[in-house]
C-alpha cells in the first residue's frame, strides 16, 4: 500500500559518511603450504618435461610446446589466475577447458569429493618449461610466482591421444576436423601445413577458419598418421567431421500423418519490423508463402532436394502458424520471414557439407547485420 506523504530530505549528503565495505572472503588456507605445493610441481614438471622433449622437432614450430597446467578446484576466479607465475618463468596461457577432478587435498575441513576445475593450456619454448624445471627447486616463498604453485593441482604434457575424437575406424583415409590453438599468427598455420604435408596428408587451407583464438580446419589424411598428427603441439582437438543429422530422424512413438486443406489468412503480418531468418532445407516452388516469407538461395548453392524442401516447409510453417488444425484458419503470422536454403541435392553425399552449410548461414548473416531480429536453426551436426 503506498504511504500518504513521501518527504525529500534536503541536503541529505551531510549526514553521509565514507565506509569500508570488505570485497572478499579473506586470506584463503591454501591447499599445499610452499614446500609441499615445490616438492609437487617439481616432481610433475620432470615427468612433463621428459614427454615434451621426446615431441618431433618438426612437430613443434619455433621450438614451441604446449602443457596442460591444471588448477586447484578453489582458484578458480579472476583474480586468481596464475598469470605472474607464467611470466615469471617465461609461459603463457592460450586455451582453457573445463573438467571435473578430486584433488590430492583441499585446505579446508568442508569440501566436495571432486568439482569442476580449469585445465590451462599452457605455451611456450622447450626451454622455458626447462628451465622452470631446473630452477624450481631452488626457489624461495618470496621467489617471483612462488605463491601461486599452491593454486596448481597439476601439470602435464598434452598427450596425443588426448587430442582423438571420433576417428572413423572403417576406411584408409579419414577426414579430420582439426582445431588448433592459433591467436592469429601466421607463421603457426604455415608450420602445421608443411607438418601435415609431410605426413603425406591434404590440408584444406581454402577451409579454414579463425574463431577466438583457435583455427578450425580440415584435413585429410592417411588412417594410419592420425596419431602423428595430433602430435602438432598446438593441435587442440582432431575429430571426425561431423555430418548432418537426419532430418527425419526415427522416433519411438508416433501418430499417422492427417492431411486436410488449410486456408491461410489474407491479412498481412502483426508487426512488419519484426523480421526472422530460417536457415533450411528452402520451400518447394508450388506452395505459395509470400505475404509473409522471401525465399533465397544463396550464391553457388545446388539444386534443391524435394526431402529437405519438405523439411523446410514444416519448419517455415510451424514458424508461422503453429499448429494446423482441421477447419480452423491458422494464427496471423506475428512477423515475416525470410527463409534461406542451405541445403542442397549433395547434402549428405559431400562429406564437407556441415562446413558447407555452415559457411552458408555466416556469409548471409555477415551480409545482413541487424537485419533480423530472429534466427531459426532446425538442422546442425549429427
Amino acid at each position: 500500500m503506498a504511504r500518504a506523504h513521501n518527504f525529500l530530505l534536503g541536503q541529505g549528503e551531510k549526514l553521509s559518511s565514507t565506509i569500508t565495505v570488505p570485497t572478499g572472503g579473506g586470506q584463503k588456507n591454501p591447499p599445499y603450504d610452499f614446500l609441499n605445493a615445490q616438492a609437487r610441481m617439481s616432481a610433475k614438471l620432470s615427468i612433463a618435461n621428459v614427454e615434451l622433449l621426446a615431441l618431433p622437432q618438426e612437430a613443434c614450430p619455433k621450438d614451441q610446446v604446449v602443457a596442460v597446467v591444471t588448477l586447484h578446484p578453489r582458484y578458480l576466479s579472476k583474480s586468481d589466475m596464475p598469470e605472474e607465475l607464467f611470466k615469471a618463468v617465461g609461459l603463457r596461457s592460450i586455451g582453457s577447458r573445463s573438467r571435473s577432478i578430486e584433488p590430492e587435498k583441499w585446505g579446508v575441513k568442508k569440501h566436495p569429493l571432486s568439482a569442476m576445475t580449469e585445465d590451462l593450456f599452457v605455451a611456450g619454448p622447450k626451454q622455458a618449461f626447462l628451465d622452470w624445471s631446473t630452477q624450481l627447486p631452488s626457489w624461495t616463498a618470496h621467489t617471483q610466482g612462488a605463491a601461486q604453485l599452491a593454486q596448481l593441482e597439476e601439470i602435464a604434457a598434452f598427450h596425443a591421444k588426448e587430442k582423438l575424437r571420433s576417428i572413423p575406424q572403417d576406411r584408409d583415409e579419414a577426414l579430420l576436423e582439426v582445431v588448433l590453438h592459433n591467436a592469429g599468427e601466421p607463421w603457426m598455420m604455415e608450420a602445421f601445413e608443411g607438418y601435415v604435408k609431410h605426413l603425406d596428408a591434404k590440408p584444406l587451407m581454402d577451409r579454414q577458419r579463425d574463431v577466438g583464438g583457435l583455427t578450425f580446419l580440415p584435413v585429410r589424411v592417411p588412417f594410419e598418421k592420425v596419431l602423428k598428427l595430433a602430435m602438432f603441439s598446438f593441435v587442440r582437438v582432431a575429430r571426425g567431421m561431423p555430418t548432418l543429422r537426419p532430418l527425419q530422424p526415427s522416433i519411438l512413438r508416433s501418430v499417422p500423418a492427417e492431411e486436410f486443406p488449410v486456408e491461410f489468412p489474407s491479412t498481412p503480418p502483426l508487426n512488419e519490423s519484426t523480421h526472422a531468418v530460417i536457415f533450411d532445407g528452402g520451400i518447394p516452388s508450388q506452395v505459395n508463402l509470400s505475404p509473409w516469407v522471401e525465399a533465397i538461395d544463396p550464391p553457388g548453392i545446388g539444386s534443391p532436394s524435394k526431402k529437405a524442401q519438405a523439411h523446410g516447409l514444416a519448419v517455415t510453417s510451424a514458424f508461422l502458424f503453429g499448429s494446423l488444425v482441421r477447419q480452423k484458419e491458422p494464427a496471423r503470422p506475428y512477423g515475416k520471414v525470410s527463409h534461406v536454403r542451405v541445403l542442397d541435392t549433395q547434402s549428405g553425399i559431400n562429406d564437407l557439407e556441415c562446413k558447407d552449410v555452415l559457411d552458408r548461414i555466416i556469409a548471409f548473416l555477415d551480409e545482413h547485420p541487424g537485419r533480423y531480429s530472429l534466427v531459426n536453426l532446425s538442422l546442425g551436426p549429427n
